[in-house]
């Protein structure tokens, strides 16, 4: 599970959900401009129900800024949300049968101190099987925690911090992560990427240069600034058979094509980390709940022919 974020389109959500998240901060003035901002907001909601975790922010923006803008993204929201439960409701869509909800947020909380928060602060090469999912915080997460209390201090003594900003996306990160393990019943590396973004822009917003102390009024945020791409690059190549597959994906696609040539398949399961096996589905298959071991692509045959 390493690189579960990697090369996975449905991981875009959660980019999606911080994309929105500054949507929801931003007051653009030009009406096109503004058109932009709602169509990300739009295009993420339809895309992903977890965008529900921003509703605090989207009813503190139609609170305080009283703009047509934030209370359609509002609206969009809370439409998107219900759109979905009706899909699930309908059988338009589907839960795999394998997530299960687990509703315990003090479970939650713990898995976000003890594992995600030292993970984001890290990266997971350096914690991956050195922290605990839950229970009580090892070490990494004890550090983790001095040095957010240490940014919180630099802050206060010298920097020019937007706390209230820092604190609702902080709030935000919480909710979300917490929100998504309560929703899957199990913690998962892509349930932090939105967190961990989240966490990082709250840091930027407190280590806000002061207006006064010459070019080393700069040097809390150029630190933070290197510490991320620190983080990064330990972790950028990770060991896993979503990115090191055996066979090329044009070379799937083309056996995917021999094996439509029978007219009584519909469609193809693709298993890139089987070594490139291509197995026909025949016509009038539902779609398998829970997804098939091994998570293969399904393409339908009549693209491919």
């Amino acid at each position: 599970m390493a690189a579960t974020t990697a090369d996975n389109v449905a991981t875009l959500q959660f980019i999606g959900i911080y994309v929105v998240l500054w949507m929801l901060f931003w007051r653009p003035a030009r009406r096109i401009v503004q058109v932009v901002a709602y169509a990300l907001v739009l295009i993420v909601t339809l895309s992903t129900f977890l965008v529900v975790a921003l509703l605090p922010l989207a009813v503190l923006r139609v609170v305080v800024a009283r703009d047509r803008l934030g209370q359609s993204m509002l609206a969009t929201i809370v439409a998107g949300a219900a759109l979905n439960l009706v899909a699930l409701q309908l059988r338009l869509t589907a839960r795999p049968s394998f997530l299960v909800p687990h509703y315990d947020p003090v479970w939650a909380l713990r898995s976000l101190i003890a594992w995600a928060v030292p993970s984001s602060v890290f990266g997971y090469r350096v914690t991956e099987n050195r922290v605990p999912l839950t229970g009580t915080p090892g070490p990494y997460a004890v550090i983790a925690l001095l040095l957010l209390a240490a940014v919180v201090g630099i802050a206060a003594w010298y920097c020019h911090p937007q706390w209230t900003v820092a604190g609702i996306i902080a709030a935000e990160a919480v909710i979300l992560f917490c929100g998504a393990a309560m929703s899957s019943g199990a913690t998962e590396l892509r349930y932090v990427v939105a967190p961990e973004l989240m966490l990082f822009a709250a840091m930027a917003a407190l280590l806000r240069p002061s207006a006064t102390g010459g070019w080393s009024r700069n040097v809390p945020t150029i630190g933070l600034a290197m510490a991320v791409l620190l983080a990064c690059a330990i972790s950028y190549r990770m060991p896993s058979n979503r990115t090191n597959e055996p066979v090329g994906w044009t070379a799937l696609v083309s056996a995917a094509r021999v094996v439509c040539r029978n007219h009584t398949f519909e469609a193809v399961y693709v298993y890139p980390a089987l070594h490139g096996e291509v197995v026909g589905i025949r016509a009038g298959t539902p779609p398998a709940d829970p997804p098939p071991v091994a998570f293969p692509v399904r393409l339908p045959c009549d693209r491919l022919r």
